[in-house]
């Protein structure tokens, strides 16, 4: 799938085997850093171990402030604007 074909698709970070280097990686490179948002799935998993996998990902650290904060505000900014 590419960054264009799904507008209205986000892919979150609880689940995807955070534990596997190069998923988090292969994600942003694949659907784009503005489409990727932090979910820990807890109370299976430890936020805090998704959150290091973040911070210690090999993508740049915009991309991260946006995994980690910015996307979800953005996301949410457009649902007010369609109610």
């Amino acid at each position: 799938m590419g960054r264009d074909g799904h507008p209205n698709t986000y892919l979150d970070t609880s689940g995807y085997g955070h534990d596997r280097v190069g998923m988090l990686e292969y994600a942003v490179k694949t659907i784009g850093p503005d489409r990727v948002l932090f979910g820990s799935d807890f109370s299976i998993n430890c936020p805090a171990t998704v959150i290091a996998r973040i911070q210690n990902a090999f993508i740049t650290e915009e991309q991260k402030r946006k995994i980690l904060c910015e996307n979800l505000q953005g996301l949410l900014r457009k649902a007010q604007g369609s109610v």
